[in-house]
């Protein structure tokens, strides 16, 4: 969840884009090398690589969940909301990069934009499974169908879209690239929705566990126990979703929060730096990649193959 956070100049060192020909006379920084740089430029195409599979195995997933109408089915919508984000930002990703790489400068700050809306709805999404999960067997289970629709969430969801992109976008509009205040208030976000995301987790999967047991004690209906099913396999994968999450993004926000705490000659322009940037940059874009492929396995697979109610 992290916006650029240099200037124009050390945005090309912090993102790997300084070449011999963009030192054309002068040679490279102090400390850096030409290998270096080739070494970073490497990192970049392999960004792009990332982003281009990301893509590719989202549009594959969010095909799927056409193909299973999961605009249709409640438990799905925040699904479909988490796939949707994911392109959002590999896409913004994919364009920022290529700018770095082509050494086009400055970079529009609407990409910067998206991917923070994108990073938060993220979260939002793995959040709001839960509180789905939670409604359907711990608080209203014989009324969820009566009290959740599909239009009420279309409503919620179109509410947390709004508020991440004015979050977003008025977050990148009024405080300028280089300003320390972007890494630090990122990473307190970001800290502070993997620490909310994993509270609200281990306190609904407490509660459903009991509700999950209690059911089958009584031996629900068949639409309870199919609820109970479908609850295990969307728990589960985005369990597993919020722990990818946190690992892939922690990494790299936290770097960049050490980083401008540092004397200001030694933030963005030493190579070591710039390749540890780049390196912690595309293990945050793999998480794009992680979430497809955990929610296809988990959830559309065994839907395919078996599919429940809700």
């Amino acid at each position: 969840m992290e916006a650029t956070t240099a200037t124009e100049d050390q945005s090309s060192a912090i993102n790997g884009t300084s070449s011999p020909d963009a030192y054309p006379d002068w040679g490279l920084p102090p400390g850096w090398t030409y290998e270096g740089v080739l070494y970073i430029i490497m990192l970049l195409r392999m960004r792009i690589v990332i982003c281009y599979i990301a893509v590719f195995c989202n549009i594959i997933v969010l095909l799927l969940q056409i193909k299973l109408q999961s605009f249709r089915k409640t438990h799905f919508m925040f699904g479909l909301l988490l796939t949707i984000s994911d392109i959002v930002y590999t896409t913004a990703v994919l364009i920022e990069t290529y700018h770095y790489y082509l050494n086009k400068q400055p970079v529009p700050i609407v990409y910067s934009a998206l991917v923070l809306a994108a990073n938060l709805l993220g979260f939002l999404a793995i959040i709001g499974v839960g509180f789905d999960r939670y409604l359907a067997l711990c608080a209203i289970p014989l009324k969820y169908r009566i009290v959740v629709t599909t239009k009420k969430y279309a409503l919620i969801i179109m509410i947390l879209v709004i508020f991440s992109s004015l979050y977003s976008f008025i977050f990148t509009r009024y405080f300028p690239l280089g300003s320390a205040i972007i890494p630090i208030r990122s990473f307190s976000v970001l800290l502070f929705m993997v620490t909310l995301s994993s509270s609200i987790y281990i306190m609904l999967g407490i509660s459903i566990r009991r509700s999950m047991k209690k059911m089958m004690a009584l031996s629900e209906a068949s639409m309870q126990k199919s609820r109970i099913q479908q609850t295990k396999r969307l728990m589960f994968a985005f369990s597993l979703i919020l722990v990818t999450n946190a690992v892939c993004y922690l990494p790299q926000s936290f770097f960049n929060f050490w980083l401008v705490l540092q004397p200001i000659d030694m933030r963005f322009f030493l190579l070591k730096h710039t390749i540890t940037s780049n390196w912690l940059y595309n293990i945050r874009t793999l998480n794009s990649i992680c979430n497809p492929v955990i929610y296809w396995f988990q959830v559309l697979m065994r839907e395919l193959s078996c599919p429940v109610g809700n």
